[in-house]
């Protein structure tokens, strides 16, 4: 009768012991996904602080290149890149500071034809926020 009261006592210590270790892998498995919502959640949060304009767009009929003036209001979100987007072309990243005022004559692309919408996004860390609406410019 000992034997088998001990092996009864050591399948419940294993089965405990087994029971612990799914908690454990559950609890990391949900913890780092809470996190890295977390951390989309503040960056998403900054994008809506950052406020980018489009102004004085022009397309040099001989060259079709595209030229704007963009403006950034004040705000406390720092360091934030730019991207300027033309039709669905994405451009690349642009660094747009704090206080940066306006930047004049940006050029945003050439062999543009036609009519194009031209939009700015700004890039906070490895996240693109939402673009501005859309401002056309024909060439």
């Amino acid at each position: 009768m000992e034997r088998k009261a001990q092996s009864e006592v050591i399948t419940t210590i294993l089965i405990i012991l087994l029971v612990l270790a799914v908690i454990v892998i559950v609890w990391q498995v949900v913890r780092s996904t809470v996190e890295k919502g977390a951390g989309e959640l503040e960056t998403k949060a900054k994008c809506l602080e950052v406020s980018l304009t489009l102004s004085d767009l022009k397309c040099d009929a001989t060259t079709k290149a595209i030229t704007a003036t963009v403006s950034r209001a004040n705000d406390d979100v720092g360091d934030v890149d730019m991207k300027l987007i033309v039709g669905t072309n994405i451009g690349t990243a642009i660094d747009a500071p704090p206080a940066m005022g306006s930047l004049t004559n940006v050029n945003i692309g050439t062999g543009a034809t036609g009519s194009n919408a031209v939009k700015v996004a700004a890039v906070i860390g490895t996240v693109t926020c939402d673009p501005t609406t859309p401002e056309t410019v024909s060439c």
